[in-house]
């Protein structure tokens, strides 16, 4: 039999009485077995009970049992005589250790009535008693701690499903678009509020993955953001990103990233949270474009065009590359707001926008510089290349911009035409806020020539040309 551990842990393996115990004790010790196996957790009852058959089976005028238990608290059981039988008040006796789990001791004390005291074989017996005591006392503690586990666990269970059943009704009856997401970016769940948002249904979402709805130009944050949480860098990230709704349109979400991780800190999956912010980045749309273009034609303003200036004269000084600067009037303005009214010159100034746009290319700049002057901004470009591209300007506003009116009884054509001043960049050692002051009076000089010079014309403004290189 192996020798048990914690209250029983001090005393020595049981063993059977040889041959020549008596049938006696064999009996008395399988009752003590009997009265712990059948017992229940009434330990004083229990403790009651064994001490009484240790005084019968070593034939003892009285026996004591004391254990500690919890809280300073000891179970105590005596039976036998209740004072000592020499006058003297000395007797034989036994006390034995009963070993206690966590600390906890006892013992087992036995004495004789007669002064011939303890035989060995009777030692024996008390300590084969105390050992079965012993054990039974652990195994009642080891149920105790184990009912006690079971009912933590029953309670944890509990609270677990508990939580899980808000969870899954936070998830499934959320607003916001949730989904919970494998390593690999894949879907795992989703919720009907993310299907909504970008146009699929919840079977289609959960066969594509987080990287197939999202726009191309976007599918780095992402990754980079699910590549910091695996790294275990953070633990939460928050970008905006732009995904692709079914119906082929772009949609702004904020997408909150967070990692679910197991007992060791190991990424099991993520959970992600994307609100739709669409309207926002449009109403942000706008008022960008309200702080860096002109309300009445889109094109930039002047705040916009003095800064789109600076940097292209840093850019052509740090090179050494043309730049040139192109100011364009409408000719006789005044005369058009007074004769066809506001609305009418506000459609003209929107015509000439358009048609001096249609005549640059993509990396060219044009500004609405006030009132009715506009100011084009030509990168890589010479004084005379600079004509070339003001005078096709000049010719088109001149054949595709007139004012259909009738007066009294007559129709009324009203051609539009304009004037342009040209300059070049001088590369000097000026400051680039110097340079844009002379090279915008230069072009401002020729502007003014050509509308001396009878409108309808371009002028370079030959004392801002220079070569360049």
């Amino acid at each position: 039999m192996r020798q048990s551990r914690g209250w029983a842990g001090q005393i020595k393996p049981l063993r059977v009485v040889d041959a020549a115990g008596s049938a006696d004790e064999l009996r008395l010790l399988a009752e003590i077995q009997d009265e712990v196996g059948d017992s229940s957790d009434d330990l004083q009852c229990l403790v009651e009970r064994v001490t009484e058959l240790i005084r019968r089976l070593v034939g003892a005028a009285a026996a004591t049992i004391e254990i500690a238990v919890a809280q300073g608290e000891t179970l105590r059981a005596s039976t036998g005589l209740a004072h000592a039988p020499f006058p003297d008040g000395g007797c034989p006796s036994l006390s034995l250790p009963v070993g206690a789990p966590r600390g906890r001791t006892g013992v087992i004390t036995v004495v004789w009535a007669h002064p011939s005291g303890l035989r060995p074989r009777q030692a024996q017996l008390v300590r084969i008693a105390g050992g079965i005591l012993a054990a039974r006392l652990e195994h009642l503690e080891r149920l105790r701690e184990s009912e006690a586990l079971v009912t933590e666990n029953t309670m944890a269970l509990g609270t677990l499903r508990d939580s899980e059943r808000r969870f899954r009704n936070a998830f499934d009856h959320s607003g916001i678009g949730m989904a919970l997401v494998a390593r690999d970016g894949r879907w795992l769940k989703v919720n009907a509020a993310l299907g909504r948002t970008l146009g699929y249904s919840i079977a289609e979402l959960l066969a594509q993955s987080t990287q197939s709805v999202t726009h191309p130009d976007d599918v780095h944050l992402e990754n980079g953001s699910m590549a910091r949480l695996l790294a275990g860098a953070i633990q939460s990230d928050e970008i905006e990103k732009r995904y692709i709704h079914a119906s082929g349109r772009v949609v702004w979400g904020l997408a909150t990233l967070s990692a679910v991780t197991d007992a060791r800190g190991q990424v099991l999956y993520f959970i992600s949270q994307v609100q739709d912010i669409t309207a926002r980045k449009e109403a942000e749309e706008i008022l960008r474009r309200h702080a860096l273009r002109d309300s009445l034609t889109g094109l930039f303003n002047r705040g916009e065009l003095d800064r789109l200036l600076g940097e292209e004269i840093s850019r052509a000084r740090r090179h050494g590359r043309a730049l040139s600067l192109v100011m364009v009037d409408v000719d006789r303005f005044k005369r058009v707001n007074d004769t066809f009214g506001h609305p009418a010159g506000d459609r003209v100034l929107q015509q000439v926008a358009n048609v001096l746009a249609g005549c640059l290319r993509t990396h060219d700049r044009v500004a609405r510089y006030g009132g009715e002057e506009f100011a084009v901004i030509l990168p890589e470009t010479t004084g005379t290349d600079a004509l070339a591209v003001a005078e096709r300007m000049r010719a088109r506003v001149a054949s595709e911009v007139v004012i259909h009116a009738r007066s009294e009884d007559a129709n009324v054509d009203w051609p539009i035409t304009i004037s342009v001043g040209i300059a070049s960049l001088r590369l000097e050692d000026d400051e680039p806020d110097a340079l844009a002051r002379d090279l915008m009076r230069a072009a401002d000089a020729g502007l003014y020539a050509a509308k001396r010079g009878g409108r309808n014309r371009c002028v370079v403004t030959s004392a801002a040309v220079a070569a360049i290189g």
